[in-house]
């Protein structure tokens, strides 16, 4: 009788989990009675089919030995190495901004395009990297257009960063955001463009 699973089972901490081990030829062996030798990770159980479930809440790596009875009473056991991870963080978008002269004007340039429209959706997470140009025109996320008016109207929920001239800001963008925001400059109005949610 011979435990068919792979020794590696890889789980994501605070992710559901429902795996089943196997037996070589099992219908020959039926009944069978699974159980463990060791503890398992905390929140982590095996039923008697052989099946692997709950919602892991420790990191690390466990070594486990599952056991199992066949219906003459002989057992076989073997042992597996549980790696739980943390769920992977997403790489976030990002979008090049800076701040270029045209007609007389300053405007800002996302990506090569002045006053971009920008298309964000819930749930992702976005990044502004601010390039030297943009050094005396902060750089704010709104529910109002225009600009010019420092901090006043700022959307702060999931942004971090709103209104610095240099580095990055992330944004977030949370369940509830509305379906339209703006990019405007803290100091200059008519400089910024609109930012669509979905």
């Amino acid at each position: 009788m011979i435990i068919t699973n792979k020794i590696n089972i890889n789980l994501i901490k605070g992710t559901s989990v429902k795996y089943q081990f196997n037996v070589k030829n099992e219908e020959l062996f039926t009944p069978l009675i699974w159980s463990t030798l060791t503890n398992l990770p905390l929140n982590l159980t095996l039923t008697k089919k052989g099946l692997l479930q709950g919602t892991p809440k420790a990191v690390g790596i466990f070594e486990i030995t599952i056991q199992v009875v066949n219906n003459e009473k002989q057992s076989t056991s073997k042992k597996f190495i549980l790696n739980i991870k943390k769920i992977p963080m997403p790489t976030p978008i990002n979008f090049n901004v800076s701040v270029v002269n045209t007609g007389g004007s300053n405007v800002y340039r996302i990506d090569g395009t002045n006053q971009s429209t920008l298309n964000l959706v819930r749930g992702k997470t976005y990044t502004f990297t601010l390039n030297g140009s943009v050094n005396t025109h902060p750089f704010r996320i709104k529910t109002v257009s225009g600009g010019g008016n420092g901090s006043t109207n700022d959307y702060n929920n999931g942004v971090n960063g709103n209104g610095i001239q240099s580095g990055k800001i992330t944004f977030v963008v949370p369940s509830n955001a509305p379906n339209t925001l703006y990019y405007t400059c803290g100091n200059h109005s008519g400089m910024g463009g609109t930012i669509n949610i979905t």
